[in-house]
């Protein structure tokens, strides 16, 4: 348990070494809108995740300590990057096991924009945290869907809601139930020519195919639902983007000597992670946790890549670990194995 602990903490704590760096303009535009609400149109949330280290005799020292005030609101994206860490690990574990989720955790604090960027104060810690741990609870839905229970899905929205409110570009993570409804109709799209092949019409299983996609579809409407009640309730607009922190810094370190064993465990993951659902959705025609997961990191990545340079890369960060995670894993049980035939 303790080696578990301090793999979660490693991102936040080597990210935050730097706790007391210079103060950004982006950072004191947010750290104002949280000590002087009044004059700032951003989200509830915005303010509260901005401001939730602060006290209020921080208004009155801001203009005169401004690097003490940040170091303390810095506290915040802190606190998040360790939720994140410790989502990366819980996500992880309930698909590949425990091994994999400290692999997941590790892998995290590899990237650039934790190692590098990971103490600046922005809206993609707060979207991320919640944006994940909506994935958190869609990973372990398939098992409750099929037991008929559904009371965890309005609070899926609600996280996905709050992610919205903090950040505009945190809309991809409703994406992931969305994908999820539509692999689950793909799938029995293939499956039902077969299955209803020389029967009349009142004896195909259409009730049958109903309990398969039918329950991903109240997911996608009780989210969607949800996400906009949030938002309607919430005063304020999220912020619609953030200037990166480093312009074109990528997600991996610029060393290769480093980037390039990275890369390797990412690939090696991809690999393993599109085989493994493929393989999951030809035999059992049903949607599973590692299937959920795998829709989490696809959008999360195609993101990245089709906006370099515009935003900040550490949601990406996280959907990358994910599967750094898996690779480093799968690197090691392949090593292993050879050397014990050896």
């Amino acid at each position: 348990m303790a080696v578990v602990l301090l793999a979660i903490s490693l991102p936040a704590l080597w990210a935050f070494a730097a706790i007391d760096a210079p103060v950004r303009p982006s950072e004191s535009r947010r750290v104002e809108a949280a000590l002087l609400p009044g004059g700032s149109d951003l989200s509830e949330v915005g303010r509260l995740f901005y401001g939730a280290a602060l006290h209020e005799a921080d208004a009155v020292g801001w203009p005169k300590e401004k690097a003490g005030v940040m170091a303390r609101a810095r506290l915040s994206g802190m606190l998040a990057l360790f939720v994140i860490s410790g989502l990366v690990y819980l996500v992880l574990a309930q698909v590949r096991g425990r091994a994999t989720g400290v692999a997941g955790s590790l892998s995290l604090a590899t990237l650039t924009p934790v190692a590098g960027d990971g103490f600046v104060l922005r809206p993609e810690q707060a979207a991320t945290m919640f944006g994940l741990l909506g994935v958190a609870l869609l990973v372990g839905l398939p098992v409750y869907l099929r037991s008929g229970r559904r009371r965890g899905v309005p609070a899926v929205g609600l996280v996905f809601g709050f992610a919205l409110a903090v950040h505009q570009p945190a809309w991809i993570y409703l994406a992931v139930p969305a994908l999820t409804l539509l692999v689950s109709v793909l799938a029995l799209a293939f499956l039902l020519p077969r299955a209803t092949r020389g029967r009349p019409i009142a004896h195909w299983p259409l009730r049958a195919a109903a309990r398969r996609y039918a329950p991903w579809m109240w997911v996608v409407l009780v989210c969607s639902l949800m996400s906009w009640l949030v938002l309607v309730q919430l005063e304020g607009q999220p912020e619609r983007w953030s200037p990166v922190p480093e312009p074109r810094a990528g997600l991996l370190p610029a060393q290769w000597w480093w980037s390039g064993p990275l890369i390797g465990c990412a690939l090696l993951g991809a690999a393993r992670m599109g085989y493994g659902v493929s393989l999951r959705l030809q035999r059992l025609r049903r949607v599973r946790p590692e299937t959920v997961l795998f829709l989490y990191v696809a959008p999360l990545l195609m993101q990245y890549f089709l906006s370099v340079g515009t935003h900040d890369q550490l949601p990406a960060a996280v959907a990358l670990a994910c599967l750094m995670g898996d690779g480093l894993m799968a690197a090691v049980v392949l090593l292993t194995g050879r050397l014990a035939r050896r």
